[in-house]
């Protein structure tokens, strides 16, 4: 064969393989294709990020809210990159102990990104309230990381200051004359912070109810971030329950943030069962009732929901009462228009509006959360 019909005979194979590997896509829905060959077209093709890619981006995406640098990661000198990853920017300040940081309080500034931060003179991500609860009024302590915050919407328009003005607009009573929700949402927060949140911070301010917002943060991957700073600093774990587990995965304090991560998959389960164990019985302890709130980014739905199944199971089996808003974006077309940016997942404005629609929506499917949650039946 001569050197043209070489070519010739090249050219067509490649043009051969690429149209079966074309017609080998999912979208065209053929049975007949190993499934490997299907994983192959679909992930050659795609041109967004997969799901390992958007994990990671979240994950970056918090560091950089805190300045953290990126060296915390990186193959060189263990402690120049830990001590580099703790740096805070305007908005936030390094605390001693186990919470490891904290919103300034008493801000009103534009960030040099361009964002507005409200706190208020407590530190809490919201408009002012007095310590003590005002008679005639069902206090909410809402709890969780920048989805309760409300990272990515203009102050007062997230979901949880929309959620306190439908609440007053629709469910007010002569016993109850006035609901307040208070956003103890705080950007990057673990599941390990939420519980010191919920025991030691939240009580001074007298809620009838914990609500007790859960993202894939918390219990997923990258769920163990907080405790391996607190180990790699030498920093009391405070709980019992959590130096024990800390020490069955073996975390030392000259380990990389992702090998200590690592390491403390293996006891998540355990990890996730013993914060929500000392949750509920640090709520029954004073008097507390305890909804749990399951929070998505703007994301694949299915995906979510595949990450919340361990913490769901651990849920019911602690009887926590819990409203899952995981599908509150399923079958949305354009989700770039509720989302912040094409690598911010969290919902903006509208993304909120649908979050409260979704909440709204299970209040009235789930009657006995939500007359925990209201301190009597649901009004509709």
């Amino acid at each position: 064969m001569t050197p043209f019909w070489r070519s010739v005979a090249a050219t067509l194979a490649l043009l051969g393989g690429a149209l079966a590997l074309e017609r080998a896509h999912p979208s065209h829905g053929w049975t007949a294709v190993p499934g490997w060959l299907g994983s192959f077209a679909r992930d050659l093709t795609h041109h967004g990020l997969n799901a390992e890619d958007d994990l990671d981006l979240l994950a970056g995406y918090y560091e950089d809210l805190l300045n953290a640098s990126n060296d915390a990661t990186a193959k060189r000198d263990p402690e120049e990159g830990w001590r580099g990853s703790i740096r805070l920017d305007e908005t936030h300040e390094r605390v001693a102990g186990f919470l490891w940081y904290r919103p300034r309080a008493g801000l009103d500034l534009v960030t040099a990104a361009g964002t507005r931060v409200v706190t208020s003179a407590h530190g809490l991500a919201d408009r002012e309230y007095e310590l003590a609860k005002p008679a005639g009024t069902r206090r909410i302590a809402f709890v969780g990381d920048s989805l309760v915050r409300g990272l990515g919407a203009p102050f007062g328009r997230a979901l949880e200051p929309r959620f306190e003005e439908w609440l007053n607009a629709t469910q007010t009573d002569p016993a109850i004359a006035r609901f307040e929700v208070l956003n103890f949402g705080v950007e990057g927060y673990r599941l390990t912070q939420l519980l010191d949140v919920a025991l030691g911070r939240a009580p001074a301010f007298q809620p009838d109810v914990l609500l007790l917002g859960l993202s894939e943060l918390g219990v997923w991957r990258n769920f163990g971030n907080h405790l391996a700073r607190l180990v790699h600093e030498g920093i009391d774990l405070e709980y019992p329950f959590l130096r024990d587990l800390v020490r069955r995965a073996g975390v030392a304090p000259d380990d990389e943030i992702g090998e200590a991560e690592s390491k403390l998959t293996r006891v998540r389960a355990e990890i996730v069962r013993g914060c929500l164990q000392a949750i509920v019985a640090g709520m029954r302890e004073r008097s507390i009732a305890l909804v749990a709130v399951l929070l998505p980014t703007v994301n694949d739905a299915a995906t979510q929901q595949e990450r919340f199944v361990e913490t769901r199971a651990i849920l019911s089996e602690l009887e926590i009462p819990a409203l899952d808003l995981l599908d509150t974006f399923a079958g949305v077309q354009d989700l770039a228009a509720l989302r912040v940016s094409r690598v911010d997942h969290h919902p903006n404005e509208a993304g909120c509006g649908r979050l409260l629609e979704r909440l709204q929506a299970r209040l009235a499917e789930a009657p006995a959360a939500a007359e925990l949650l209201l301190g009597r039946p649901l009004r509709r």
